[in-house]
């Protein structure tokens, strides 16, 4: 059985391996809701879960009936100014890659996309949407 908790937290660990043995391991993140103490005028990550309202569930026994949860993770990246688009795109398309197209802990995870986003600030901002859904049983 996978919970809201049990999704998000194999997400964000799903982020910490993967981030670590990437190219950009030296580019800090924060996890949705946590301190985020990084330089603020360089590279930065943003990693959250969002769920999307229930529309599949079965019906049957306490116990047996499997509810079907849709949700995203969204990864935000940003980077400073007069640095051009070359390493943003570089640090979207890495990020994109820790949960495109890939299945793990229950999870199961779609086509993902890459964005622009409002900037932050100085910073320039990309939006990596990546959805997935998992099962579960009530």
């Amino acid at each position: 059985m996978t919970t809201i908790n049990e999704a998000r937290e194999a997400v964000y660990e799903r982020w910490r391996v993967q981030w670590a043995a990437s190219a950009f391991s030296t580019v800090p993140y924060a996890f949705e809701n946590e301190n985020f103490s990084a330089n603020p005028e360089a590279e930065r990550v943003r990693v959250s879960v969002r769920h999307s309202p229930e529309v599949d569930a079965t019906l049957g026994a306490t116990g047996f009936r499997r509810h079907t949860r849709h949700a995203t993770a969204v990864i935000q990246v940003y980077a400073p100014p007069d640095e051009g688009m070359r390493t943003l795109d570089l640090i979207a398309q890495t990020a994109r890659a820790v949960f495109e197209s890939s299945s793990f802990s229950g999870l199961r995870f779609f086509p993902a996309s890459i964005r622009e986003g409002a900037d932050d600030g100085a910073l320039k901002q990309f939006v990596i949407a990546a959805p997935f859904d998992y099962q579960e049983t009530k």
